[in-house]
């Protein structure tokens, strides 16, 4: 081929391709566009073995470097987070009025609906763990000391504190003989089942059993829901491991000064804490000594025991931080990037994972030192019981603490409530 007719083609190629339709060039952007929105679209939740939740499940987390704590974050937190069902446009509303009012800034969670399929395949997946080889044995079952052949006991993850002391990721289900949900095809119809009890103490579904100790869909979803922010906390960019992140639910109230008082009693707050509950019912959180409070002017001259300016509301009470008796409800707490770690190892380890209501499963982690805990009591978060719960039938339950100046809530105490 001569080089005249060589440049001639290539000439001509060059102005076909200056020549190309618009209508392909809009095509190619929009493949561009697509392919892009599917990079982004990779959420936390997309762990190997496990097929994505629908998008009624999915959040909207960032996993990025964290800005120190502000005012925006109650002053003590790198970040909030508020779970949130997309149906419960309800509550969405009232969560905004109470988010301005305090001035914070939270990033809004799109819980697991109780309703979606993977619900079903973890409910599917505990009564496998349960009834197929290997069987644990908690250990106050009579043959804990001597287990039959094809049995084992309940023990814990090894490597806890290396493993959330690390920088290492944490993948979502737990590497172990049990297989993940994602293996569960075809799965059978719900059915009531019994909620575990201590480490691993399986309940006998019967009609008498209280409704708290049955293992619903709606309790699988809101274990998989908190789990999910929990893990991406656990494997964020932070490297300061007492960094604090608080996670709450839609349906809560604050003290109008919660910043304020929580910036004040953060400071007697120990070293190595897992995590902080800021609200709380079900539990006799006075049961333990509180900590003493140290003042934001005075820490670096020693311990301060006085009011301050911020108790002069009408009802005089002070919040102090009790080290964690049996704290129950998940509305309003704090955890440090090392207990985010801590939690996400145990609450994803079969066959303790999604075994009852996941408040139930924290507070035992606590009971039996697993979890380094405080409780902040009088609590500067409570649940408003305004309407129907997503969890149990009702609002939920009648625990009685209300709050001193609430922002969404009933009037200030009195004086010697």
């Amino acid at each position: 081929m001569r080089y005249d007719s060589l440049f001639s083609t290539t000439a001509r190629t060059r102005i076909r391709l200056i020549a190309t339709p618009r209508r392909y060039l809009l095509l190619a952007a929009a493949l561009l566009s697509t392919g892009l929105l599917f990079w982004l679209a990779r959420s936390p939740d997309q762990y190997p073995g496990l097929s994505r939740p629908s998008n009624d499940s999915q959040m909207r987390l960032s996993s990025n470097n964290d800005s120190p704590p502000t005012s925006a974050a109650l002053g003590v937190a790198r970040k909030l987070y508020m779970l949130t069902l997309p149906a419960r446009n309800d509550r969405r509303i009232r969560m905004e009025r109470l988010r301005k009012a305090l001035g914070l800034q939270w990033t809004y969670v799109d819980g697991l609906q109780s309703t979606n399929e993977l619900t079903q395949k973890i409910w599917e997946w505990v009564l496998r763990v349960r009834n197929e080889e290997p069987v644990t044995l908690s250990d106050d079952d009579p043959s804990y000391g001597h287990p039959p052949p094809g049995r084992v006991r309940f023990s814990w993850p090894d490597r806890i504190d290396q493993l959330a002391l690390s920088s290492t990721p944490i993948d979502f289900w737990s590497d172990t003989v049990w297989s993940t949900p994602a293996t569960v095809f075809n799965p059978t119809p719900y059915r009531p089942t019994g909620c575990a009890m201590d480490n691993y103490r399986i309940l006998d579904f019967s009609a008498e059993l209280p409704e708290h100790l049955i293992l619903t869909r709606a309790r699988i979803a809101c274990w998989y829901s908190h789990l999910s922010v929990i893990h991406s906390i656990a494997n964020n960019r932070e490297k300061d491991l007492d960094s604090a992140y608080v996670i709450l639910e839609d349906d809560i109230d604050m003290e109008k000064d919660a910043a304020e008082r929580l910036k004040i009693i953060w400071t007697s707050l120990p070293r190595d804490w897992d995590m902080v509950f800021l609200g709380h019912c079900w539990a006799d959180e006075k049961k333990n000594p509180p900590l003493p409070i140290m003042s934001l002017d005075s820490a670096s001259s020693g311990f301060y025991e006085g009011p301050t300016s911020f108790h002069s509301n009408a009802s005089h009470r002070i919040n102090r931080l009790h080290p964690s008796n049996q704290p129950k409800c998940t509305h309003a707490y704090a955890v440090s990037k090392r207990g985010a770690r801590r939690l996400l190892i145990y609450l994803r380890y079969p066959p303790f994972a999604y075994s009852r209501a996941i408040d139930q499963a924290i507070s035992r982690l606590i009971e039996i030192g697993k979890i380094t805990s405080y409780t902040v009591v009088p609590s500067l978060v409570i649940q408003t019981k305004e309407d129907h719960s997503d969890i149990s039938p009702g609002t939920g339950g009648g625990w009685p603490e209300r709050l001193a100046d609430g922002v969404l809530t009933g009037k200030p105490l009195r004086d010697s409530e």
